[in-house]
């Protein structure tokens, strides 16, 4: 299914820029945003401003959530929010911009609860490299014309 979306992302011939597209990272582990922030970096995807915040509220005090094109959540915040949670705080803040659940804990169960509360992907972050990455922000992005976190 993410395969594919790499054919969205491909420049036309004779263009050599493309739009620069905000990556939003939302992760209280100082580690795991490292490691997310250089895997966006390092994939062949569109040019990509990433900010990172430690928890939802901080992100939504930002003045940069409303201009993200994509969201990459973690499943588990400090203090014991989850994604549900998180997600529905960016709904209700107006954010309907696609969402990507990251997790050390990946279950089908899980896959489908984040999901249908408003996640647009749900993946492992042991599974990520730059090629998935580049595969998982085609994706999202792709995501981003075509549906929001509010389900239209």
């Amino acid at each position: 299914m993410i395969k594919n979306a790499t054919a969205h992302i491909t420049l036309p011939r004779g263009n050599k820029t493309a739009k620069m597209r905000n990556v939003i990272i939302i992760d209280d582990n100082p580690a795991d945003v490292l490691a997310l922030k250089k895997m966006v970096r390092a994939s062949k995807a569109p040019p990509c401003k990433v900010s990172s915040f430690k928890g939802i509220d901080e992100a939504l005090n930002s003045n940069e959530l409303p201009r993200a094109d994509l969201i990459l959540l973690d499943d588990r915040l400090a203090g014991g929010q989850t994604a549900e949670h998180s997600l529905k705080a960016l709904r209700d803040s107006g954010i309907t911009c696609p969402a990507i659940v990251v997790s050390t804990f990946v279950s089908r169960k899980r896959d489908q609860t984040v999901i249908r509360h408003g996640a647009v992907q749900f993946t492992s972050k042991d599974e990520l490299n730059p090629t998935a990455m580049q595969r998982l922000l085609a994706y999202g992005l792709t995501a981003r014309s075509l549906w929001t976190l509010d389900g239209t």
